[in-house]
């Protein structure tokens, strides 16, 4: 059809495949329709996350902001599994995972274009991306499909015998518990990590509004921060009978998780295992470790201009459209996190500021609080 290219024309070299099939879904993380974007779009996830809890409300004035009764709907918990904007916020993301599915097989499928290295990498990228949006859709539905790609559905299948859905598959899948796709984002963002620039996400440059490897250690310590919550699968008795974090345990990597790959030995790729509220202190004081604070907050900002593209080693930036709205992951959250993990796992909480060092200096009689001394 005149309408459309030819294949070789979209997927003809390594630049090719990674702006097509590795780019193009930056741009699904934002949304100019209703219901769709990770934050900001009307009647989409910000609004099921932010208005059906006291965070925020909409106030009708008359007949104005009414809409048929949605945000009070929403503020008193009446939603219905008929509601149309519920609906269109499953097709949004169940879009864009189709569509990260739909990258790996061409990834796969172009692989001879692609060095090794490339390949590792293009996959991780996109297999990051389709992890945080199966994290949106079990953090609103639970219960879901976890469908893969036909590659991967294909290796599965060999591996275990059971059948899995794959994009190709006729025939629709069946949900998964929310405990098990839990486990599955987990794994996933912890098998992508490694393949991923150890670099800063949100400033300037190459690597700004892509997934990187801080972004991926702030996913992984909030996933274990919330794991008491989302390895519970009976939400309908209540949460007092949840499993507790204490009990709940990952195998982490406590070594660089790259050295396998850089020629290190076995030895260096050392991993422990920790339980839930551990592994939540352990990924961010990696992401300290990284040169994240209050001075340098931002992880991550989906609302950028640039991206990189990739051919031979070389980078090259081009502009697309601006990603909007706004969706960010900050350090500032990423420090109320490990406070409340550490009074969970028994720890005792920085509940005090530390003495300004300038009232040290001047009045010998102060002494600093106990955890700022200085080392």
């Amino acid at each position: 059809p005149k309408d459309q290219l030819e294949e070789e024309a979209i997927y003809g070299s390594a630049l090719d495949i990674y702006t097509n099939a590795v780019a193009s879904l930056y741009n699904y993380i934002g949304g100019t329709n209703e219901s769709e974007g990770i934050q900001g779009t009307c009647r989409g996830i910000y609004d099921y996350n932010t208005l059906t809890t006291d965070e925020a409300m909409i106030p009708i004035r008359g007949g104005d902001w009414y809409d048929g009764g949605l945000w009070n709907a929403m503020y008193r918990h009446d939603w219905t599994a008929d509601d149309e904007p519920l609906y269109d916020t499953w097709k949004y993301l169940y879009k864009v995972i189709v569509l990260a599915n739909k990258s790996l097989d061409i990834i796969e499928a172009k692989s001879s274009l692609l060095t090794a290295n490339q390949k590792d990498q293009f996959q991780a990228e996109v297999r990051a991306l389709r992890a945080l949006m199966y994290y949106e859709a079990m953090e609103l539905f639970g219960r879901i499909p976890v469908i893969l790609s036909s590659g991967e559905a294909a290796i599965y299948e060999a591996a275990s015998g059971i059948a899995v859905a794959s994009l190709t598959d006729v025939n629709l899948c069946a949900q998964s518990e929310r405990s098990e796709v839990f486990r599955f984002i987990f794994s996933e963002l912890q098998q992508a990590l490694p393949y991923l620039p150890n670099e800063h996400s949100a400033n300037g440059g190459v690597y700004e509004g892509r997934i990187t490897q801080p972004v991926i250690n702030f996913l992984l310590a909030k996933l274990a921060f919330n794991a008491e919550i989302y390895t519970f699968d009976d939400w309908t008795r209540g949460y007092k009978k949840r499993p507790k974090g204490k009990k709940i345990h990952f195998v982490v990597q406590t070594a660089d998780g790259a050295s396998l790959l850089n020629g290190g030995t076995a030895g260096e790729n050392r991993s422990k295992e920790l339980n839930a509220w551990e592994t939540c202190i352990f990924y961010c004081d990696k992401l300290a470790a990284e040169g994240y604070g209050l001075e340098e907050n931002e992880i991550f900002n989906s609302s950028t201009y640039a991206r990189l593209l990739r051919e031979n080693g070389g980078s090259h930036l081009v502009e697309t459209e601006h990603l909007k709205p706004l969706f960010r992951f900050c350090y500032s959250e990423v420090l109320l996190m490990k406070e409340k993990a550490k009074v969970c796992k028994g720890d005792k909480a920085s509940i005090l500021f530390p003495i300004p060092q300038k009232c040290l200096d001047l009045n010998p009689k102060l002494v600093q609080n106990k955890g700022y001394e200085k080392k």
